[in-house]
């Protein structure tokens, strides 16, 4: 593998009781690095991460390193009864710092998000040089700046991309670039049993618990390359680059994970003491990382135009 062996041991010991996601995250490191898009964004100069949420992407994707006993189950506070009614459990304040024992070597000129209790978090990172709340859906992080790189991993939530990437357009330099991930078609095949229990009422309840509204309203967005390759150039913004992204079998196991558990985990974590707590934690990396960094392995190997769920976009305004 050529991302860095600790940037992956970062991302599996801050998700490590959510594996699925930090499989998920760490191979959103390497499509990055692999295109060029990493590249591109520690070269730029005016940077803006579109819904750049907590930060913590960035800070892992950097080489920034969390204190052990500071990780995902750590983020979530007050709202885990609201979870399998859709809440989101990580939308709440600290109410303290974060214990940081590395940096991150990637820093953005700008963060944007609808969330102040994210951007609090956020602010902690030291990833960006200043924050903006408002909201993508309403182009409100257009003429704050004009910017040489937008990322944003929140395309496919917003409601209507012609007029979000006519504001990237209004709000980038010329020849400034637009990196995304989009989903695809394919992607919804991979819902809960390839979609059977959707179709059935009988698991009405265990879907409702398992989806928590992700592929029945909350992903607004699933287009093909030709779609968003004419919407983008509508908009001004020509494709340079458009490569296949995390594969089916990947999606299948994020798609379940250790979700339905998480609130259990969490409640459980927080009432043991920081050493038997850590004991547990290494146990688990002990056992599941290996499997991890292989499942890593065989989506990068196996990843195709036939069998991706994403595709990753590096736009450039014209």
């Amino acid at each position: 593998m050529t991302l860095d062996e600790a940037v992956i041991d970062n991302f599996l010991d801050f998700f490590w009781c959510r594996l699925e996601s930090g499989l998920w995250r760490t191979i959103d490191c390497f499509s990055l690095q692999t295109s060029g898009a990493l590249d591109l964004l520690k070269n730029s100069r005016k940077t803006l991460d579109l819904g750049c949420g907590d930060g913590c992407f960035w800070f892992l994707a950097g080489g920034g390193k969390f204190h052990p006993k500071f990780d995902f189950l750590f983020q979530a506070t007050e709202n885990l009864a609201e979870f399998y009614r859709g809440k989101d459990v990580f939308d709440d304040s600290l109410g303290k710092e974060i214990p940081i024992i590395k940096r991150s070597k990637v820093q953005f000129y700008r963060g944007f998000d609808i969330k102040s209790t994210l951007l609090s978090k956020a602010d902690m990172l030291g990833v960006y040089r200043k924050l903006i709340q408002g909201d993508a859906n309403n182009n409100e992080f257009v003429e704050a700046e004009i910017y040489d790189y937008i990322f944003s991993n929140i395309i496919y939530w917003l409601d209507d991309l012609p007029k979000i990437f006519a504001g990237i357009h209004k709000s980038l330099s010329d020849g400034g670039k637009f990196v995304f991930f989009m989903p695809v078609d394919r992607f919804l095949e991979c819902r809960p049993f390839g979609g059977e229990l959707f179709l059935d009422s009988s698991y009405d309840d265990f879907v409702r618990a398992i989806d928590r509204g992700r592929f029945v309203s909350d992903i607004k967005n699933v287009l093909s390359e030709e779609e968003i390759r004419a919407m983008l150039g509508a908009a001004g913004l020509k494709v340079r680059h458009c490569s296949p992204h995390l594969t089916m079998s990947t999606i299948k196991l994020w798609d379940v994970g250790m979700r339905p558990f998480f609130p259990l985990l969490s409640n459980m974590a927080k009432r043991i003491n920081t050493h038997d707590y850590l004991e547990v934690k290494n146990t688990w990396l002990k056992d599941w990382g290996p499997l991890l960094k292989d499942l890593i392995v065989a989506d990068r190997s196996n990843i195709s135009g036939e069998n991706c769920c994403f595709k990753l976009y590096i736009c450039e305004k014209y």
